[in-house]
């Protein structure tokens, strides 16, 4: 913000640095700077795949961590097993990419009815379910569809045993592009 108001000053007000700065002349520049970082934050966040594989944004010399991706558990009604909902790229949604096709996960099938299924109190299938946020979530990634829903699973493994009860039905991490997750 103080170099965007530095340079804010310098584009539009010239004759500020020559000058005494009145009151109303900084207010103009610092909308005018908050105007500019919502129009970046704007452009970063259409930016999608672009930024994808980096948790930090560079602007000049300076640069914001950002989590990358939330992985995000739940727990049925009546169970008391933290399932996957998912894991999903905080950058963008509903990305193009190859449709969902459960026969590119056979493999890890089994995991995936136990670990990362519909809860019954829903009406969709689990391959309905596993479509969903495929084609919403993991076509935002770099990864295939078992890449993909592999890592969700080895990650609801890794940490799941951080969710309680107090957590309720849903328990919700913060997670790098290295996939080191905080819970929030």
């Amino acid at each position: 913000l103080v170099s965007c108001f530095a340079i804010l000053v310098l584009r539009y007000c010239p004759a500020c640095v020559e000058q005494p700065v009145t009151l109303l002349s900084v207010m103009a520049i610092k909308v005018n700077c908050l105007l500019l970082m919502s129009l970046f934050a704007t452009v970063l966040a259409d930016a999608g795949p672009t930024l994808r594989g980096s948790n930090t944004i560079s602007v000049g010399n300076e640069t914001a961590s950002s989590k990358t991706y939330v992985l995000a558990l739940q727990q049925c009604s009546g169970s008391t097993l933290w399932t996957l909902h998912g894991l999903w790229p905080e950058w963008g949604q509903n990305c193009a990419g190859d449709a969902f096709d459960v026969s590119q996960i056979s493999s890890i099938k089994s995991q995936m009815e136990k670990y990362w299924l519909s809860c019954p109190e829903y009406s969709d299938t689990n391959e309905e379910f596993w479509s969903h946020e495929w084609s919403k979530h993991g076509t935002c990634t770099t990864m295939t569809q078992l890449d993909y829903f592999s890592e969700g699973l080895a990650l609801r493994s890794k940490y799941a045993g951080g969710c309680t009860s107090s957590d309720g039905s849903s328990c919700e991490f913060d997670c790098t592009s290295s996939f080191q997750c905080t819970h929030q």
